[in-house]
């Protein structure tokens, strides 16, 4: 891989620098499984779910988090917290808020977005609602995988 070149004041190259390190750096390690939350028939607007993450024993850096909304009727809004008690607070916005657009036959129905610091210190939550009513026969499920990157 090719990396930045580092030129002394004379203005020769004296060397390269690889930005990135040699061997595998990406773990993509699960972290638990895919979890799967459901929107009833005619939910009302921001009806809530909410997915607590158990820390892992490892913590990494930087977090992979794939989101499948396949519904046609609504967007999903997304937060992403870290748990933590300070004070009278017991959840920290990290991440958020982030609309995951409805489906529809000209885009993607999964999203995909990189979290750095989840986890950092105890365990997380991810909270999900969505910005439409639903209809007598619009129940849906969104999936959401969470990866170890580095």
């Amino acid at each position: 891989m090719a990396g930045d070149v580092q030129i002394n004041c004379d203005g020769k190259i004296v060397g390269t620098v690889n930005p990135m390190p040699v061997g595998s750096f990406l773990k993509g390690t699960a972290v638990g499984t895919v979890t799967t939350v459901t929107w009833a028939n005619s939910a009302p607007v921001t009806t809530k779910k909410s997915i607590n993450i158990t820390k892992p024993t490892d913590v990494c850096q930087e977090y992979e988090l794939i989101v499948t909304n396949p519904s046609t009727v609504t967007n999903l809004v997304m937060n992403v917290y870290n748990t933590e008690s300070l004070g009278t607070a017991t959840e920290s916005l990290l991440y958020g808020p982030v609309t995951l657009p409805k489906w529809d036959t000209s885009s993607a129905s999964s999203f995909i977005t990189l979290i750095h610091g989840l986890c950092n210190g105890t365990d997380a939550r991810i909270k999900l609602y969505n910005d439409t009513a639903l209809g007598t026969a619009d129940t849906f499920g969104a999936s959401i995988r969470i990866r170890e990157l580095m």
